[in-house]
C-alpha cells in the first residue's frame, strides 16, 4: 500500500469526522426557545421599537460575520498561496506603493462605516420620533447616581433615589 493511499484514507476519515461534528453542532444547538432567539432580548412586536432594534442588531451581526469570514478567508489564502516553498531562502518579494490595493483598503472600511451609520441613524430616527398625541408625558431629570420622573398627566412625582 502506497503512502498516498494511506494519506487519502486519513483525509476521508477527517472529512467524515468534520461532517459529523458540523451536523451534530447544528442539530444540538437548536434545541431550546432561547437558542432560537440567540442574544436578542425580546421577540418582534413586543414594543413599538423592537422591530427596528432587532433589524439593526441582526444586520450588524451579519455585516460583522461577513467581514470576519472574508478576513479569515483572505488570511488563510495568503498563508497557503504564499508559504515558503522547498529550497527557497530569504524573504518573499515585498509589495509596496501598490495604489489600487491601498485605495481598496481605504474605501472599503469607509463604505462599511458609512453603511452602518446609515442603518443606525435610520433606526434611531424611527425610535426617537416625537408623537403628536402621546399616551403618557414624562419629564425626566438625570442627577448624579439617580433619576427623577414626573408623570405630568397624572401629577405623579417619583424620585428614584432617596436619602434617609
Amino acid at each position: 500500500m502506497s503512502s498516498q493511499t494511506r494519506s487519502g484514507s486519513r483525509r476521508s476519515r477527517m472529512l467524515k469526522a468534520s461532517a459529523v461534528a458540523v451536523l451534530a453542532a447544528t442539530t444540538l444547538t437548536a434545541c431550546s426557545e432561547q437558542a432560537k432567539m440567540g442574544w436578542l432580548p425580546t421577540e418582534r412586536g413586543t414594543t413599538d421599537n423592537a422591530d427596528h432594534i432587532i433589524d439593526l442588531w441582526i444586520g450588524s451581526w451579519v455585516a460583522a460575520l461577513a467581514v470576519g469570514l472574508v478576513t479569515w478567508g483572505l488570511m488563510l489564502w495568503c498563508m497557503i498561496a504564499y508559504r515558503r516553498r522547498k529550497n527557497e531562502t530569504g524573504y518573499p518579494r515585498q509589495l509596496a506603493y501598490h495604489a489600487p490595493l491601498e485605495v481598496f483598503y481605504t474605501i472599503v472600511p469607509i463604505a462599511m462605516i458609512v453603511s452602518l451609520f446609515f442603518f443606525s441613524e435610520r433606526a434611531q430616527t424611527a425610535i426617537t420620533a416625537r408623537h403628536d398625541n402621546p399616551d403618557v408625558t414624562v419629564q425626566v431629570y438625570g442627577k448624579q447616581w439617580a433619576w427623577d420622573f414626573n408623570y405630568l398627566d397624572d401629577d405623579v412625582y417619583y424620585q428614584a433615589f432617596r436619602r434617609t
